[in-house]
């Protein structure tokens, strides 16, 4: 009789141990799922805020602050593509402008638009000389003035 309360004994607490263990086991996959998080490091994602703030600029709104930097392509290298012959973000940004109403906005306040040519460089991979981005010989003011008569046209 004392073996058969033994084995009984043992066989209960065998069946709560593998019960606490599947609990165990759940609360460590519940635990273990890992989210993805998707990073967008795409040059369109990069621009599109400084297109929107561009294209909805109105009266009295915050003047869009990467139209007083003249290196703002350079500052930005990071998104560059290809890295060796990038195009102007400057006149990507200023030339997404289709309603000449918001340019002569612009121009209101052209104060507060660099009338400054950048002074850094395309270096080349290769050796050579450094050399000028695209558009690199326009200020933001004359970029802007620029797309403006394409616009009137």
């Amino acid at each position: 009789m004392k073996q058969i309360v033994f084995i009984v004994l043992i066989l209960t607490l065998c069946t709560s141990c593998s019960g606490n263990r599947k609990k165990i086991l759940e609360t460590k996959q519940e635990t273990d799922t890992t989210k993805t998080v998707q990073l967008d490091w795409s040059e369109g994602s990069f621009l599109k805020p400084y297109m929107d703030s561009l294209n909805i600029f109105k009266e009295g709104d915050d003047f869009p602050e990467f139209l007083k930097d003249d290196c703002f392509d350079y500052v930005n290298k990071f998104y560059w593509k290809p890295k060796h012959n990038p195009k102007s973000f400057r006149r990507q940004l200023i030339y997404s402008v289709n309603d000449s109403k918001t340019l002569l906005l612009l121009l209101k306040n052209e104060d507060k638009i660099s009338g400054k040519v950048c002074t850094e460089k395309l270096e080349h991979p290769y050796g050579g000389d450094p050399s000028d981005m695209d558009s690199q010989q326009l200020t933001n003011l004359q970029l802007i003035m620029i797309r403006l008569k394409e616009l009137e046209k």
